[in-house]
């Protein structure tokens, strides 16, 4: 259920961190989630600001397709690749073509509607009713009235998260001396954006390293052999057979770890195509 629910945009082991879900559902307990949070902090799309401002400005949307693309391991024919590259290209098109000119905007305001327009509907609606499904929630910086007075904000407000920071500092200070976590590396609370980041690529990284996806594969691994010899998986025909079975075959005979994400991200779309 979890990768229909998701429709992709998560690999099916990502519903293990998610579990605590269906007890606090069963406890009543209402969740505040944080989502749309980067809106309030400019951190959606910050890279194109840099480096792609005059494709945007001048409306070279070919340009702007590098940087809308996340490479997953290809479970696919090359015919497949290229037919969903060209999906993409045409879908991006579409949607940068009905944005206004930077012009009425302003760069940065331009960002954060593309991805109110792109990142909501098309990742985190999926999640979010799906939470719905098991628990209340609330996600209160989505709702129209927040965005709107965040948008309006002044942007060095926005930028490192500056009024989150101030706002915290006189309504919550103990909070401030709390230090701050991304990718399970704490940081500082006074830094910004790009001193969080300096600091935390040169500070050794104290967070662990997940089991999960080695645990979920082996638990998992008769199914997996099931499905990579059914009938079902061998005539799907948008499939490289050779290079999935390769992955699994590595994975148990010569003990290739490095396929585990491969082999999860196939899983996910059996599932989620699951007949």
């Amino acid at each position: 259920d979890f990768a229909k629910q998701t429709l992709l945009t998560q690999r099916v082991d990502a519903v293990h961190s998610l579990s605590d879900y269906h007890v606090l559902g069963k406890k009543g307990v209402t969740v505040l989630d944080g989502g749309l949070g980067e809106l309030a902090r400019r951190r959606y799309l910050t890279r194109l600001r840099y480096i792609a401002a005059s494709s945007i400005r001048d409306r070279n949307w070919d340009a702007l397709l590098p940087f809308f693309i996340l490479e997953r391991p290809s479970l696919f024919t090359n015919d497949v690749d290229a037919m969903m590259r060209k999906g993409l290209q045409e879908e991006l098109h579409r949607s940068l073509g009905a944005m206004p000119p930077v012009a009425e905007t302003g760069l940065e305001h331009w960002l954060d509607l593309f991805s109110l327009r792109t990142r909501v509907p098309n990742t985190a609606f999926a999640e979010q009713s799906r939470a719905d499904g098991i628990l209340r929630t609330l996600m209160p910086l989505i709702q129209p009235e927040v965005v709107k007075a965040l948008l309006n904000l002044p942007l060095k407000q926005r930028r490192h998260a500056r009024w989150i920071k101030t706002w915290l500092k006189h309504s919550h200070p103990q909070l401030s001396r709390v230090p701050l976590i991304k990718d399970h590396n704490p940081y500082p609370f006074w830094m910004n954006d790009i001193q969080s980041r300096i600091y935390r690529a040169i500070r050794k990284p104290e967070g662990f390293t997940s089991t999960i996806e080695h645990r979920l594969l082996d638990s998992c691994m008769p199914w997996i052999q099931d499905q990579v010899h059914s009938s079902s998986f061998r005539s799907f025909e948008g499939y490289n057979h050779e290079r999935i079975t390769g992955w699994v075959d590595g994975y148990i005979r010569r003990q290739e770890t490095h396929h585990a994400s491969a082999i999860l991200w196939w899983m996910t779309f059996e599932l989620f195509r699951g007949e």
